[in-house]
């Protein structure tokens, strides 16, 4: 059955109240026992209109042309789906009258309770108040099972804009959020077997506005605590006042289901003003730890970070987790940061570019911290910022570069470095000699410019000079070996070196020099 609303007395023209007019067609396919409404192009204005529940199953709201439905401000729900089987609502615009941000608590679809394959597509909201744009709220005895949201758009949405609980089997594809007071899209309590794919999000979290003022704390993506078996492939995540996905679980997760797949995405320009350091990616737990377990399962692949506040990844608690493939350039802390509760980490194929900022000479490439444990770190480039002199400026106008390569605090164990490049840091490329690392494994570690050397100057008249790696750039390691210590220029004397105390080594020569003499050290690990 088909039924179109002009054949109900809606005229589209932007100014008759066309409320009535729908409502009365959607009525008829529900006591027809389902069918399609079809709403032809035009502009649908409806500040009357009440919550049209669509409790029958196949039902199907059409627009042609994506019509535009105009609700007033005050906070319809527009649609909603309660128990109702193959329900399609799509290519429509809807929009309040008023676009103050913040100004109601509308929802453009509210779906409830248990339904199956619920297609939601090209669907534009825009204004839609203090609560979610497009929301689906299964329930623990009843899941909403095979739901899809298709290349839909959300605008200046005052809490989530698209916000999925209990739902199974879920396809987010192809969807936007934009200037949003909290989570872009919230994955929550129940959810299981689900795909975001292309979506992206971009200024949210902001609560306020999006000149970032007031007190929101959202996320691009919000996986609290529904990240059973969830893949996020291809999206783009940038600019939030939290961080641009937070994984979360409590103590109702459903531990041994947990599985996050994060591929191909991008994380963009989180450098924001009043003091906003979101992460790209943080991996955390509930507020109970003594009773949550910690996420695990979590693989990070083919993903690029540029111009995040805080650290690129941030693993507060969380065990299992596999970094590969991943690029990371001009971070506002550190490139990957591990605290302690962080269990079984691999780290491999891996850039760190620019971790840390001239008035934040703290960070690290990858900074470990006590408590870590099993973390592998593998095949990888920590370097300062690729520009010449490290010049390059992030969005606060400070020089972006590297202190430390990679660092390890307080105790840690089982903590391997193997094949790493390390280049071009402010400080020292490998400090693992803080705290207790009684199996720290280094292994054919390298570098250029400032990584595992120091350097000593003779001046002319003098037969002496001393380098110690206690005070320069040298390595800090377990142990070294095969060290090699040799001018930068040619001699008209010989010279001796002698290792005179821990990390420290006496150049001596035959006989003065007419000039200044530099020498190098270099040294290898042992693992």
């Amino acid at each position: 059955m088909g039924i179109n609303i002009k054949d109900y007395g809606a005229t589209g023209d932007g100014t008759t109240d066309d409320s009535d007019a729908i409502e009365d067609a959607i009525a008829a396919v529900k006591a027809a026992g389902g069918g399609t409404v079809i709403f032809p192009y035009g502009s649908y204005n409806c500040p009357t209109i009440s919550t049209q529940t669509i409790d029958v199953d196949n039902i199907s709201l059409i627009g042609i042309g994506r019509p535009t439905i105009t609700l007033a401000t005050g906070g319809q729900i527009l649609f909603g789906v309660s128990g109702a089987d193959n329900v399609t609502i799509k290519s429509l615009n809807i929009v309040e009258d008023s676009l103050t941000f913040g100004s109601s608590t509308g929802r453009a679809v509210n779906v409830t309770g248990a339904c199956e394959d619920l297609l939601l597509e090209d669907l534009h909201v825009t204004g839609l108040g203090r609560s979610i744009a497009l929301g689906l709220s299964g329930t623990t005895d009843g899941q909403i099972k095979r739901p899809v949201i298709r290349n839909c758009k959300v605008f200046q949405p005052t809490s989530e804009g698209i916000l999925l609980y209990h739902c199974d089997d879920y396809l987010v594809d192809g969807c936007s959020v934009t200037v949003g007071w909290a989570d872009g899209f919230k994955i929550g309590d129940g959810c299981t077997r689900g795909t975001l794919i292309g979506c992206q999000t971009y200024d949210t979290g902001w609560q306020a506005g999006e000149d970032g003022s007031g007190s929101g704390n959202g996320n691009g993506l919000d996986a609290l605590p529904g990240g059973q078996r969830l893949n996020v492939i291809g999206c783009i995540f940038r600019r939030s006042r939290g961080g641009l996905i937070a994984i979360e679980v409590d103590e109702n997760f459903d531990y041994d289901e947990m599985e996050i797949n994060i591929v191909g995405c991008q994380f963009l320009d989180n450098l924001q003003a009043n003091s906003i350091a979101g992460h790209g990616i943080e991996i955390k737990t509930g507020s109970d730890v003594a009773t949550t377990p910690l996420p695990h399962h979590i693989n990070i692949s083919g993903c690029s970070f540029s111009g995040i506040a805080g650290a690129a990844i941030f693993g507060n608690y969380g065990r299992d987790v596999n970094i590969s493939n991943v690029s990371i350039r001009n971070t506002g802390q550190n490139g990957i940061w591990i605290r302690g509760d962080c269990y079984n980490w691999n780290i491999n194929n891996f850039l760190i570019a620019g971790a840390g900022t001239e008035s934040a000479d703290t960070y690290q490439g990858i900074l470990m911290e006590s408590g870590a444990s099993d973390i592998r770190v593998t095949n990888g480039t920590v370097c300062g910022s690729f520009a010449d002199d490290r010049i390059q400026k992030d969005q606060s106008g400070e020089t972006l570069y590297t202190k430390n390569g990679i660092q390890a605090t307080g105790t840690c164990t089982n903590i391997t470095v193997e094949n790493v490049n390390i280049e071009q840091v402010t400080n020292v490329p490998l400090n693992m000699a803080s705290g207790s690392l009684p199996t720290a494994r280094v292994r054919n570690a390298v570098g250029s410019n400032y990584t595992f050397r120091d350097t000593v100057t003779i001046t002319a008249g003098n037969t002496t000079g001393v380098i110690s790696g206690s005070s320069g750039d040298i390595l800090y390691a377990p142990s070294l070996g095969n060290v090699r210590v040799a001018p930068t220029s040619n001699l008209t004397t010989t010279y001796s070196v002698a290792q005179t105390g821990v990390r420290e080594w006496t150049i001596t020569l035959g006989s003065t020099e007419a000039s200044d003499k530099t020498f190098v050290l270099q040294a290898d690990l042992l693992g």
